[in-house]
């Protein structure tokens, strides 16, 4: 049997007991409890089988439908927050009895079931607030997530429903280096609080680009070479940002192992006229192409620069790469008659 108190409006203390029932009341306590009901002049006050609470005390309102001037006043002291308990109704009947109710329809109840509310403060709660701490700090270049784990777990808290801030940080201390934290927290309980210590670690993980397969040098990416992964922030050795689609198609600067971490710096443009290879020289202008063979004395790029020798007139020229093995020459007259080669 657990007691628990209960106060008046009038200030008068009540101790009533919340009892949890082994047998069910005799039908003559019913009848001695139920007056009869004269429903042409008044709504008699009717006993409800389950109530919900919020508040710390139970009233003859929450207990009764029609309880009229007497709904607030407070009989019983409401369970613990989240705990419920069941409570006889002759023992109702006699606590509304000594507020002043005089009629009231128990409506044949043997017990009333009466639970109170709470805001149930769970495991991911507390870890919200670690990382909401730990974001704080600002100035973060990229975007970081953080996974936190709790050495123990408080068991299941209950705070008060009402409570605008249920679960508060009262101080909080964190090693980045190790990521161990712990975190002094205050559960709103209504009328009063509870203050408890959690500890765990929290590690701030990055997104980084790593290399599924072994590139050389000038290698070109193809799809499903590039995966992006999280890892602890202080493993990150890039922390730019990648846009794998914009590698695809690009050629290695360097040798480069599976599983490395790499930034968009690593790829360029893959060379497409070789260094001492065979090239096309155009010369384009409205109405008019010249072309002809030579030979790329620098390497390069889709639109890189190159010096190119012409086969013909052993002139050197600067072009710039149009495409694999094609190069166009721009200028005057002067370029038009270095190419010295035919018209087409």
């Amino acid at each position: 049997m657990i007691v628990l108190d209960f106060a008046y409006r009038t200030g008068l203390v009540v101790v009533l007991a919340f009892v949890f029932l082994t047998t069910p009341m005799q039908a003559n306590s019913l009848e001695r409890l139920t007056r009869p009901i004269n429903t042409q002049t008044e709504l008699v006050p009717r006993l409800r089988a389950s109530v919900e609470v919020e508040s710390y005390y139970v009233t003859i309102g929450d207990l009764f439908d029609h309880a009229g001037v007497l709904a607030e006043v407070a009989i019983f002291r409401a369970p613990d927050l989240g705990q419920n308990g069941r409570v006889r109704a002759e023992t109702v009947a006699d606590a509304a009895r000594r507020a002043g109710m005089t009629r009231m329809d128990l409506d044949n109840i043997i017990s009333v079931m009466v639970e109170r509310r709470s805001h149930r403060i769970i495991e991911d709660d507390i870890k919200d607030l670690v990382i909401e701490a730990i974001r704080q700090d600002g100035n973060q270049l990229v975007e970081r997530d953080i996974t936190v784990t709790l050495d123990e777990f408080p068991s299941v808290l209950h705070a008060d429903p009402t409570a605008s801030e249920p679960l508060q940080v009262s101080r909080f201390r964190h090693n980045r280096r190790n990521g161990r934290f712990d975190v002094a927290l205050i559960v709103d309980q209504g009328e009063g609080e509870k203050r408890f210590t959690v500890r765990g670690r929290a590690v701030e993980t990055v997104e980084v680009a790593t290399l599924i397969r072994p590139l050389g040098r000038g290698d070109i990416v193809q799809d499903g070479d590039i995966a992006l992964q999280r890892v602890p922030f202080r493993q990150a050795l890039r922390l730019d940002v990648i846009d794998i689609a914009a590698l695809i198609g690009k050629a290695a600067k360097r040798p480069l192992r599976a599983g490395a971490q790499i930034s968009a710096g690593d790829f360029t443009l893959p060379i497409v006229v070789q260094r001492n290879g065979i090239v096309s020289i155009q010369f384009k202008t409205k109405g008019l192409t010249l072309s002809a063979r030579g030979r790329a004395l620098s390497e390069g790029a889709i639109g890189d620069t190159v010096t190119v020798l012409n086969a013909q007139s052993k002139r050197t020229l600067q072009a710039i790469v149009e495409a694999p093995g094609l190069v166009i020459v721009g200028g005057g007259i002067g370029q038009i008659a270095s190419l010295g080669g035919q018209i087409q």
